[in-house]
């Protein structure tokens, strides 16, 4: 089976405002997710693969799997239904920082989503680092 991990935080781009006490965490926290262009932090073009290969050969759970932990909307989680991929992408919470290396160690791919800058000086595809 071929397993491809993430851990972090997904927000679809077309959420609302967030809540204020969010806005505070964001304001005060070093990373700034208001500063980055979200539609490209995405999983959907993935899913979108994954549907079709499921859908025109055969794929199967127990040949790929696309798990996904941490703080991920749940917008993702309905897309993953509406494109019947339930069984294939796997949406998980927040986990143990000691479990998240363990866990990411057992996958053969991680998704690592590209981010862009909100800034026109700075319009560059960079991969965010921790």
């Amino acid at each position: 089976m071929i397993r491809i991990g993430y851990a972090g935080i997904l927000e679809h781009h077309l959420k609302p405002k967030h809540h204020w006490l969010k806005a505070i965490f964001e304001y005060v926290w070093t990373y700034r997710p208001q500063a980055v262009d979200p539609s490209y932090r995405s999983p959907l073009p993935i899913f979108h693969a994954l549907s079709e290969l499921k859908e025109n050969f055969d794929i199967s759970p127990n040949k790929i799997q696309f798990q996904l932990w941490g703080d991920i909307d749940p917008y993702f989680q309905k897309c993953a239904k509406d494109l019947r991929l339930e069984e294939i992408v796997v949406i998980d919470g927040f986990i143990t920082h000691h479990e998240t290396i363990s866990r990411l160690k057992q996958m053969d791919i991680l998704f690592l989503p590209l981010e862009k800058s909100n800034s026109k000086q700075h319009r560059n595809l960079f991969v965010p680092s921790k």
